[in-house]
């Protein structure tokens, strides 16, 4: 991986978000309105009330010893949650769905490794977690692994 470019994490959410809102969902449910990031904080309150309107966060954890791409002190690894509400489906519909939009994101984010999203070299499932049954928010979290730049 001698073409993968240092990175910040901004730089990297950045990507990512246009990754998530470029992908046609595999699941037909609300399929056309597709992903859209919402850009408050307070996903629940500000979303647009579409299906998939997700935000991303990051809990940034140590250096990679060694590496997928070998460069050792400046690979790190994060975990990354994107957060999505899902208030317009059905609940009947709601596992299946959210089970589809987790393997789409994976294998857009694996099919876009560095040097496409700039840094990023390795992407892992983690599984999903229900943060609220009511408002049906879910959290789909992955482990990434990035070149980090100096300074970030």
């Amino acid at each position: 991986m001698s073409n993968v470019l240092p990175t910040t994490v901004r730089q990297l959410e950045l990507a990512i978000i246009a990754e998530i809102e470029s992908i046609t969902p595999t699941e037909t449910i609300e399929q056309a309105e597709g992903w859209k990031h919402a850009v408050d904080d307070r996903l629940p309150d500000n979303a647009t009330g579409r299906t998939r309107d997700f935000e991303i966060s990051w809990a940034v954890g140590p250096e990679a010893e060694l590496g997928i791409s070998g460069a050792g002190g400046t690979e790190h690894t994060a975990e990354m949650t994107v957060t999505v509400h899902y208030r317009t489906v059905q609940e009947e519909h709601l596992g299946w769905l959210v089970v589809e939009d987790h393997w789409d994101i994976f294998h857009r984010l694996r099919n876009r490794l560095s040097p496409t999203i700039k840094g990023l070299t390795n992407i892992e499932s983690e599984g999903t977690v229900s943060e609220d049954e009511d408002t049906q928010i879910v959290s789909h979290v992955y482990t990434v692994q990035y070149l980090r730049s100096c300074g970030d």
